[in-house]
């Protein structure tokens, strides 16, 4: 259990974020419900490996705010929390970025906070494009990455960067074993991958990353957003901010950030 955790944290750690999922509100004559939602693609392990840390959150938020009970799900892939997120109506979550910029909009999310990795210690982050030592050039380029990014998102991080060979157009593919990849790529695959600042934490201290090239994107983005929904209220949204800011200066709460790999709230 102990492994499927951290696991589930390198979300938010190495690469990986865990994402906080807001079950919309109900109100009723004795308490309101929030749902919220941890929404981060490309994280490892499933929502029923993720429960038992998101129930500690979830137990957390509710003993100081009162009057209202908190249930938080996680997933790990678009799909999933895309369904839930339109389904469900959360009330708030923890999404990653790239969510964020693709369906903030279409769900009526609205950024509160910054969730800042445990990994770097920073609110924003650079993105690298990992390439390794080939003389070749087969075609197309195959980019390895956790998230689903899209080739103009590429292409504006990384306006220099080559994408194309023999004029086809690089192929993303989304892969849940990044780690492996970039072995491949500093063995000698002549393809390529995009990295988080948080994973590129980990992997420069590899061995093998001195066979890396790696180019860091020239802008930086927020690893992952705590975001309100439209269901949410102005005052719960406020007490939830002032609730999530003062986790780290709580015992129980920096012990769930630490278990999330999280820093803190900014």
């Amino acid at each position: 259990m102990v492994a499927t955790m951290k696991k589930i944290a390198h979300l938010f750690g190495c690469w990986g974020l865990i994402y906080g999922l807001s079950f919309g509100i109900a109100h009723s004559a004795r308490a309101a419900e929030h749902a919220f939602i941890f929404w981060y693609p490309g994280g490892g392990g499933n929502t029923a490996q993720a429960q038992p840390l998101l129930d500690q959150f979830a137990a957390y938020l509710g003993s100081k705010t009162s009057n209202v009970t908190w249930h938080a799900k996680y997933f790990g892939n678009v799909e999933s929390g895309l369904q839930f997120a339109r389904a469900g109506r959360p009330s708030f979550g923890i999404v990653s970025y790239l969510m964020y910029a693709q369906y903030g909009q279409a769900l009526g999310m609205q950024r509160i906070l910054t969730a800042v990795p445990l990994a770097h210690g920073k609110a924003e982050e650079s993105w690298h494009f990992v390439e390794g030592q080939c003389d070749e050039t087969p075609a197309p380029l195959i980019i390895y990455m956790s998230e689903p990014l899209t080739l103009a998102m590429i292409h504006q991080d990384f306006p220099n960067q080559k994408l194309e060979r023999a004029g086809q157009p690089a192929k993303l593919q989304t892969t849940g074993n990044l780690l492996g990849m970039l072995k491949q790529i500093a063995a000698g695959s002549c393809h390529a991958a995009i990295v988080s600042e948080r994973e590129w934490h980990g992997v420069s201290r590899t061995s093998w990353a001195r066979d890396l090239h790696s180019t860091v994107s020239n802008t930086t983005h927020p690893a992952a957003l705590v975001v309100r929904f439209t269901g949410a209220t102005s005052e719960s949204a406020t007490k939830t901010e002032e609730t999530l800011r003062g986790m780290s200066g709580n015992v129980q709460g920096k012990a769930i950030l630490t278990e999330l790999q999280l820093k803190g709230f900014e």
